[in-house]
């Protein structure tokens, strides 16, 4: 993820905020080693858990009115910070934000495993407001204004993955809060970044686990939608459960 983002030529400074929240020893030497090249690279460590405290204490730290947050087994495109720019000076009223991810597996994925499990999410060629209920943006490739991050005080902390337990949600929860006070959620398909999908997680009980749990997610998070289609979410959450 940190070397994707470290070359980028835009138009505009930004800097590059990178949590430790739980990695080996040897993550910081390397972002020391780093840091003597590029002086926007910033490194904080705490022994907190979990994907949303680390997004949350992120927002925190940058100093930036956009915040940007990419997975650190993501590859963002050669051109995603400057696309980033490009969308947000054409639509400076738009406060959350994202694009595709696809699959960065070099290895061929079992034909088994349906393409809505493997790192895909495609909405269109064109920017547009998603239609939330039926679709959502990715955390692994987000872009949100750092106001209203301040306005909904973040994410919420207890969603999400953390030590102790594998789930999900904390960035469809901030998407619903965000909806529900008027701002609508935005998808640019030139966002773009790569996922990785682990060999580990291509296994049949795996899957059907991770889908039993984003099924529970599902029908704690959607309930807080206003003005959603219900049999539209309720489809959503039954899909997530059985798919």
């Amino acid at each position: 993820a940190l070397k994707s983002v470290i070359h980028q030529v835009t138009r505009t400074s930004y800097e590059i905020i990178v949590i430790d929240n739980g990695t080996k020893s040897t993550t910081k030497k390397m972002i020391q080693k780093l840091q003597s090249k590029f002086s926007n690279i910033h490194y904080y460590q705490t022994r907190i858990t979990g994907l949303a405290h680390a997004r949350n204490l992120g927002w925190k730290k940058a100093r930036g009115e956009y915040i940007a947050y990419l997975d650190d087994d993501a590859i963002a495109s050669p051109d995603w910070i400057k696309s980033i720019y490009n969308f947000i000076t054409k639509h400076p009223k738009v406060a959350i934000l994202g694009g595709p991810y696809t699959s960065s597996n070099q290895a061929e994925i079992p034909s088994w495993i349906p393409t809505e499990l493997t790192s895909k999410i495609l909405l269109g060629g064109k920017d547009r407001p998603i239609n939330l209920g039926l679709e959502w943006l990715n955390g692994t490739n987000i872009i949100i204004k750092k106001s209203l991050l301040k306005k909904l005080n973040g994410f919420d902390e207890t969603l999400g993955v953390n030590a102790n337990k594998r789930a999900y949600g904390e960035e469809t929860d901030f998407q619903i809060r965000a909806n529900n006070i008027g701002h609508q959620v935005w998808y640019s398909p030139k966002i773009k970044v790569e996922h990785f999908f682990a060999p580990e997680k291509q296994n049949f009980w795996y899957l059907l686990k991770n889908q039993y749990i984003h099924g529970q997610n599902s029908h704690r998070i959607f309930k807080l939608l206003k003005q959603s289609n219900k049999s539209a979410t309720a489809n959503t959450v039954l899909n997530r459960l059985f798919q």
